[in-house]
């Protein structure tokens, strides 16, 4: 074993030492004798608490396109998915989204003693939305789907170095690892199912029961789901047995309003409390509007054009892939789609972040360069070409700017339009030439890579929707996966970056900053990095 795997251990034992005296507080010392005992001392007024708002406890959520599952075990891939699976799920544990400190949620306790064992204790009394309690048996279930390649669940990659859940009893459970995984403890964020729930809506062709949970979600977090209307709304209310106390909302309800134009005027006007991204040619002209709060946030991603390398010519030619990557206008989509939201992207890990290569081949828009690539490959006068995006006025915008530019090197491009559901059902099929897509990670630099890019992770097992695979790049990650050292890690995320961007699966465009609206009666709500709505929690609306 190298010796920088104990001393990463002893670092993070040495963290959780110190969340864990946090946690404790100090010691109360004796009160101080009173200068002079016969002199009474005189009352403070008493603190008048605040009045409870009296108007409606309603909020209206408006998201550009509607969920595809609502199972957490079956991946989001919207903003609205995800955020409903972690208003009516809970994880086993969180984090701060500056410092990446661990938070409990579901585990009331970690124990790391060496870097294959994950010891687990959960907390107690916890309910199910059904009334059922919390037991490692619903943790166990969810993980074990997870990790089973027949589930095809869309995190799979992440779970598969699981080797065994040893279940101690109700409330305590082991993860043993094939091998060290840095990842892994971020990795526990997954949402917890109820076994039950998930059993009892079982089939022969379900039997994972997500036929039934994906439209019918149930979880232990602080909303249950009512109903889904499709194209019109999903229904959460507040759980009022929630271990965390009752939020202070009544219900949240989200609005599939894929015209990013229709969604600021109704926060405008206040039918809606939270619009998921604000047009950004409105920003400037909403920032200035009482009656909104714009929210600005740098995203942890990337958007892309998506190339499929495995459905045969052209696009399995690198050639043709880079060539396309030559006709990519990233600071004129910047000014003119993003009005300024981004910066150019060359690479899947954005700067800023520790593991961050900005050393990549640079394809720098070149129309000259791309002509001479494309009649190297053979195509000098050119392809037609099928383009896939999903139903939202900013990137069809984008992908209509892909089209015209590539137009000029002779590729006559077909836009297809999906609304979200569609989108991701066609982007699992793996039939798709090209498609416009984005990514947000999380922490880890795996997080960027191993979905989207390793072998394993073609659909139905991950996001590498180009079904891209170098047994090259495969091992460097896997190699990075293990490896202890930060510095060594960054060397190896450093190789892999140069891997993929040589060989143009995807063509990176810009990493973006979204704005996020908001209405100013609703309080006590901060937006995440992640563009996570879960402290709608702790959120109310003001008189």
């Amino acid at each position: 074993m190298r010796r920088t795997k104990w001393i990463w251990l002893a670092l993070f034992l040495s963290l959780s030492i110190a969340i864990f005296a946090l946690g404790c507080g100090a010691a109360e010392e004796p009160p101080a004798e009173p200068e002079d005992p016969e002199e009474e001392p005189e009352e403070e007024p008493a603190e008048e608490e605040p009045e409870e708002p009296t108007r409606p406890q309603i909020v209206y959520v408006g998201v550009s396109s509607e969920p595809h599952r609502l199972d957490p075990r079956f991946g989001a891939g919207t903003v609205a998915a995800r955020n409903i699976h972690t208003l009516v799920h809970d994880p086993l544990i969180s984090w701060d989204d500056e410092t990446l400190e661990i938070e409990y949620v579901l585990a009331e306790e970690i124990n790391i003693p060496d870097p294959q064992t994950y010891e687990v204790k959960l907390r107690e009394g916890v309910l199910f939305h059904n009334g059922e309690e919390l037991t490692t048996a619903d943790v166990e279930y969810t993980y074990n789907t997870l990790r089973d390649p027949d589930a095809a669940a869309s995190n799979f990659s992440h779970y598969e170095p699981i080797r065994e859940i040893e279940v101690h009893d109700d409330y305590n459970l082991t993860f043993h690892l094939d091998a060290p995984n840095m990842p892994f403890l971020y990795r526990l964020r997954a949402d917890i199912v109820s076994k039950s729930y998930s059993e009892e809506h079982a089939t022969d062709d379900s039997p994972y029961g997500d036929e039934y949970t994906n439209m019918n979600p149930l979880g232990t977090g602080p909303f249950k789901f009512v109903e889904w209307r499709t194209g019109e709304e999903i229904v959460l209310e507040a759980f009022e047995d929630y271990w965390q106390g009752r939020p202070k909302l009544d219900q949240v309800i989200f609005r599939p309003i894929p015209d990013a134009t229709t969604r600021t005027v109704e926060l405008q006007t206040g039918e809606l409390h939270l619009n998921e991204e604000i047009d950004p040619v409105q920003v400037e002209i909403t920032e200035a509007d009482e009656n909104v709060v714009v929210s600005r946030r740098s995203q942890m991603g990337f958007q892309s054009l998506g190339i499929h390398v495995n459905l045969g010519e052209p696009t399995d030619d690198v050639r043709v892939r880079q060539a396309i990557a030559h006709m990519m206008p990233r600071e004129d989509i910047i000014d003119y789609v993003m009005h300024g939201l981004g910066v150019p992207a060359y690479g899947p890990i954005p700067p800023g972040h520790w593991a961050h290569e900005p050393n990549v081949p640079r394809y720098e828009y070149d129309p000259d360069r791309a002509r001479e690539l494309l009649e190297d490959a053979g195509y000098g006068d050119g392809f037609s070409a099928e383009l896939y995006v999903i139903e939202d006025s900013v990137r069809v915008q984008l992908c209509e700017i892909i089209q015209e530019e590539l137009s000029t090197v002779g590729i006559d491009v077909s836009i297809n339009v999906l609304e979200g559901g569609a989108f991701w059902d066609q982007m699992r099929t793996g039939e798709s030439q090209m498609f416009q897509t984005g990514w947000n990670a999380v922490t880890d630099p795996d997080d960027f890579m191993w979905r989207q890019f390793h072998s394993s992770s073609v659909p139905p097992h991950g996001a590498n929707r180009q079904f891209y695979q170098n047994p090259e790049f495969d091992a460097v990650i896997e190699e990075a996966l293990e490896e202890t050292d930060q510095e060594r890690r960054k060397e190896l995320y450093s190789q892999a970056q140069q891997m993929v961007v040589e060989d143009a699966s995807y063509v990176f465009i810009y990493h973006h900053e979204r704005a996020l609206g908001v209405s100013p009666d609703l309080r006590d709500f901060e937006y995440s990095i992640y563009f996570c709505f879960r402290d709608l929690m702790n959120a109310y609306l003001a008189d």
